[in-house]
């Protein structure tokens, strides 16, 4: 069972001071303070590729965007290799002496094509894996409404379509990462994480912003590449 809780138990290690501490400091200052957490994953694997992310790769942080695209939805896609029925918030990982706001920027553009703003600092989440010694980080943004349409500029990446999803649906999506099994079970449960912080911080009135007309529309459910 993975663990998330605000302090380490009693025989688990702090995670070690990383080198974004004073980037963090400012960027509370900048867009509020976020949920801080640490995690710890139980469950893992030896999996190679797309499926044994983060531990299969070398980066140790990431972006994770909210995106509103009306006042009760925000943005999710997919990609040809997940599993059936697979979506989540897109993130984007950070390159070597990059700093965050930088990834934020670079990473939404890429992720969507549109130059998004961040508005709050919502989270910012450290995981550990039980017995290894990786550790990695996700920090999670509230962005600008999305308006218009919604492509990625990385083929790479393979994104194989959009979807708004409202609070609800996310909370379904955020059990459904968190229920896979095989080679999947510990890259979803480390991608359920960020979806249920994003639930709990989620405005008790439903939406994001207090215009009820904000955003760009429903994205349609696409099961094809985004168009360039």
């Amino acid at each position: 069972m993975d663990r998330l809780n605000g302090s380490p138990g009693e025989n688990a290690a702090r995670p070690r001071r990383g080198r974004y501490e004073e980037e963090i400091a400012l960027l509370r200052t900048r867009y509020g303070t976020p949920l801080d957490e640490w995690i710890t994953i139980d469950r893992r694997n030896t999996t190679t590729g797309p499926a044994g992310f983060p531990l299969s790769s070398r980066r140790t942080a990431e972006v994770v965007f909210v995106v509103p695209r009306t006042r009760s939805r925000v943005l999710f896609h997919t990609k040809r290799f997940y599993p059936a029925g697979v979506w989540r918030l897109p993130t984007g990982g950070l390159h070597r002496l990059e700093t965050i706001e930088a990834a934020v920027r670079r990473e939404i553009l890429e992720e969507t094509s549109l130059p998004l703003e961040p508005v709050r600092f919502l989270f910012h989440l450290r995981f550990r894996w039980a017995g290894l010694r990786k550790e990695f980080q996700s920090f999670g943004f509230l962005m600008t409404p999305a308006h218009g349409a919604i492509r990625s500029q990385d083929r790479r990446e393979q994104i194989a379509g959009f979807r708004d999803l409202s609070r609800s649906q996310v909370g379904r999506m955020a059990h459904r990462l968190a229920s896979l099994e095989g080679s999947w079970a510990s890259w979803g449960r480390f991608r359920a994480a960020p979806h249920r912080a994003v639930l709990r911080l989620w405005p008790e009135d439903g939406g994001w912003f207090p215009d009820p007309e904000e955003g760009a529309g429903p994205t349609p459910p696409s099961s094809g590449p985004p168009s360039r």
